[in-house]
């Protein structure tokens, strides 16, 4: 007889919490992620980002597309980029106000020179063109990639000479 009460126990096998226990646990797992991320989130350094050596303005510049010889060059306001370092950039991408992006896929080597249209800049989505008319330039920076692999920029504060 007593084999049979033994076998008929409403306690399951193993291990067992009381609801006190459970909510600790419940509570206790993710309080111990969110300590150890602000632990390490305050004792981790930030790098700061390589410096690019660039030289860029705006300024009224003739243009045409590229690779279009019946296109005539006409006078467009631009941003006029210059390489002045021993070493190409890649992937490089120019800002007006941080708000509209020019992103150019062809390496710029080292002493060229890229000129881009201030209409050619648009914002992230792509929908909205930069409007020189009566839009004015306020910032520019240029992010590059240098041939060690890491990202330099270069950020220049410029009152628009085309502003009337």
């Amino acid at each position: 007889m007593e084999n049979e009460t033994e076998s008929r126990s409403t306690k399951p096998p193993g291990v067992s919490l009381s609801r006190w226990q459970l909510t600790g646990l419940l509570i206790g797992v993710p309080l111990f992620f969110v300590l150890v991320a602000l632990l390490l989130s305050g004792t981790g350094k930030v790098l700061p980002e390589a410096k690019l050596d660039a030289q860029i303005h705006v300024a009224v510049e003739t243009w045409a597309p590229p690779n279009s010889e019946s296109v005539s060059p006409r006078m467009y306001p631009c941003a006029i980029l210059k390489n002045p370092t021993n070493d190409p950039w890649r992937n490089v991408t120019i800002a007006i106000n941080k708000q509209f992006y020019f992103n150019s896929h062809i390496p710029l080597q080292s002493g060229e020179t890229l000129v881009v249209p201030l209409e050619q800049f648009v914002t992230k989505g792509g929908n909205v063109t930069f409007r020189p008319a009566s839009q004015e330039v306020h910032r520019l920076t240029v992010f590059g990639q240098l041939p060690s692999g890491e990202r330099g920029v270069f950020e220049t504060r410029e009152i628009d000479p085309l502003a009337r």
